[in-house]
């Protein structure tokens, strides 16, 4: 059976106003408008609007990536989420916490891409103007939509359940799972599920991530929730899954997994 994994975002999703000043680069085929400067410990906005000719019937996505003032490239920043549909003439805002600063780092940058499905098919690429990191936070935004943001959910349906995620979760936080087991499922099994970390750019396997505790009970229709810790992130890593199995005992005699 194939192994289908879910995936955790670990950026946090609070979302934070626009600085007073902006600054707008323009393109071929969009313009895209950021702060000018952002606190480092916040969270930004970034405005990307198609051209009226640019391709059609393609999806839009942005990272956020590290630099200095002399524009060297210092590496990987923020995930901007999955690639959405975006037609011609029509703006799209991404929003990015930045994360711990590495050695040298004194501005970021957001990468924008069109593409039919993932960076790796690409068909158009390019970046905001240089956004410099300061020690003044901006106002936060309201409470209403940072907790709208924050309680975002994924599902993921598989041959024996349905799995509910959040979107995204902070990196040092805990997170609830529901797993939701099919009625047709074996009767007397178990359910565990451990996590393990990924780079969801590459979608590289970076290694085991944290146990999800003791098996529980699979009672065919019975809803499950599991709560887990993010584990400390391994070099790479920018995401986690929950690695899901079904089995009379224990992993090593599963019967299926998700």
């Amino acid at each position: 059976m194939k192994n289908n994994l879910v995936k955790h975002i670990l950026t946090a999703a609070i979302s934070l106003s626009f600085g007073a000043a902006a600054a707008t680069v323009d393109s071929p085929w969009c313009t895209i408008n950021s702060p000018e400067q952002i606190a480092a410990d916040s969270v930004i906005e970034v405005e990307i609007t198609l051209k009226n000719d640019a391709p059609a019937g393609l999806k839009i996505g942005g990272d956020l990536h590290f630099s200095n003032d002399k524009g060297a490239y210092l590496g990987f920043a923020a995930w901007g989420g999955e690639p959405k549909p975006l037609e011609p003439g029509r703006k799209a805002t991404f929003r990015y916490r930045i994360p711990k600063l590495k050695e040298g780092v004194s501005t970021v940058f957001a990468q924008f891409f069109l593409t039919p499905a993932t960076w790796k098919e690409k068909v158009k690429e390019h970046r905001s103007a240089p956004i410099r990191l300061t020690s003044t936070a901006p106002q936060s935004a309201p409470a209403a939509e940072t907790a709208a943001a924050e309680t975002a959910v994924r599902k993921k349906e598989g041959s024996w359940c349905t799995i509910e995620t959040p979107a995204q979760v902070a990196k040092d936080g805990t997170f609830n799972v529901k797993l939701t087991l099919k009625k047709d499922i074996p009767a007397g099994m178990k359910v565990g599920g451990d996590i393990h970390l990924k780079n969801s750019d590459t979608g590289a396997y970076v290694g085991y991530g944290a146990w999800g505790g003791a098996t529980k009970t699979a009672t065919p229709g019975e809803m499950l929730t599991f709560t887990y810790r993010v584990p400390a992130l391994k070099s790479g890593a920018n995401a986690v899954f929950i690695h899901y199995y079904l089995s009379p005992s224990t992993l090593l005699s599963k019967i299926f997994i998700l």
